[in-house]
């Protein structure tokens, strides 16, 4: 969806800061309607969001007043959305959208093949300060040290495993038929390891239905294309529209299967981790097998489902690099297993 100019201009009049913008670009716009502008004015750059429609504004709020927090008990590798002139941190325009502003971050993502291993362990050892930090904040749900019959990420995806296994599969293999962009794609493959995936899913993922531990606010959506790096190979963190209260494992492996291939950078991704959270225990390489190998099949299925029963004929290029890349990891589970993670050294 197109948005003018005056439009954007409305947005931006509510933060008094940037009436002397210079320039404005849309730089993003994902498949959930999200989109992002990059604006410049004699101040500096900012990015502004226009997040997507089911993004609730009590709950955006939250995500906020929690990044606040975490930025100011040290962890600066975040952007804090700024205050309108009316004290809020969104704005949300006559179609219920919301809206924020936050300083511009340093850097940018980078492909799979481009992330080295420091980089990889520099992103690992800011996710760790970033736990750190987190654990400690109040906010999206219970505070941390809550412990759950089992962890909400374990209930959640036995739950749609569950669903996609009682009929849902072959609805969207239908789908998928007609579709070009999925044929494209050999959804058909896909689903067929999925097929025989999804049911030892379940089985395995019951095993450790009575898994307790501490849970905490943790990113939610934390991949490769929400980590920036910089030319000192610095690293920042943004997009938390997924923050919530949860395993931090959960962060621990979408960002580490999303980093890398290899189980040497699997395993130095861990170290890197827990040598920077060294009150952590360490998870039982059989957990975090299942996370991943849960996350990949539970992820390749929910974008061919919005891709083929929403009609979407028009998918980006960066949306269909990360269909291809997540289904490239599927063939890689479905043969292997995925990552053989072995002995962990704790440094």
């Amino acid at each position: 969806m197109l948005i003018d100019r005056r439009r954007l201009d409305a947005i931006l009049d509510h933060w008094p800061f940037v009436a002397s913008r210079a320039n404005i670009a849309r730089v993003a716009e994902g498949l959930s309607g999200a989109a992002v502008w990059r604006v410049e004015t004699a101040h500096g750059c900012w990015a502004l969001k226009r997040w997507a429609p089911h993004m609730p504004a009590k709950r955006l709020e939250s995500i906020h007043e929690a990044l606040r927090e975490i930025f100011d008990r040290g962890f600066r590798n975040v952007a804090v959305p700024l205050v309108t002139r009316d004290g809020c941190t969104i704005v949300v325009d006559a179609d219920a959208r919301c809206w924020e502003l936050s300083p511009w971050m340093p850097g940018r993502s980078l492909q799979r093949n481009a992330v080295g291993p420091h980089q990889i362990c520099r992103a690992m050892e800011k996710l760790a300060e970033f736990h750190r930090a987190s654990r400690q904040v109040i906010g999206c749900g219970p505070e941390y040290g809550v412990v759950f019959d089992a962890p909400p990420v374990l209930v959640s995806r036995l739950s749609q495993l569950r669903q996609w296994n009682e009929g849902r599969l072959a609805e969207l293999e239908r789908s998928a038929r007609g579709h070009r962009v999925a044929r494209e794609l050999d959804a058909g493959r896909a689903i067929s390891h999925i097929r025989r995936l999804v049911q030892p899913l379940v089985r395995q993922g019951s095993l450790h239905a009575h898994r307790t531990g501490p849970c905490q606010l943790i990113a939610g959506d934390l991949w490769r294309a929400n980590v920036l790096f910089d030319s000192s190979g610095e690293c920042y963190f943004i997009d938390f529209g997924g923050m919530r209260v949860d395993a931090p494992e959960v962060d621990v492996v979408r960002l580490l299967g999303s980093l890398v291939v290899s189980d040497d950078d699997w395993r130095s991704g861990l170290e890197a981790y827990y040598g920077r959270f060294s009150s952590c225990t360490a998870w039982p390489n059989d957990w975090l097998l299942w996370l991943f190998q849960s996350g990949v099949v539970l992820s390749v299925l929910n974008w061919l489902w919005r891709m083929c029963t929403e009609e979407l004929e028009a998918v980006s290029e960066r949306s269909l690099c990360r269909i291809r890349e997540l289904i490239e990891d599927l063939e890689r589970i479905a043969a292997t297993g995925g990552p053989r993670i072995g002995n962990v050294a704790r440094l």
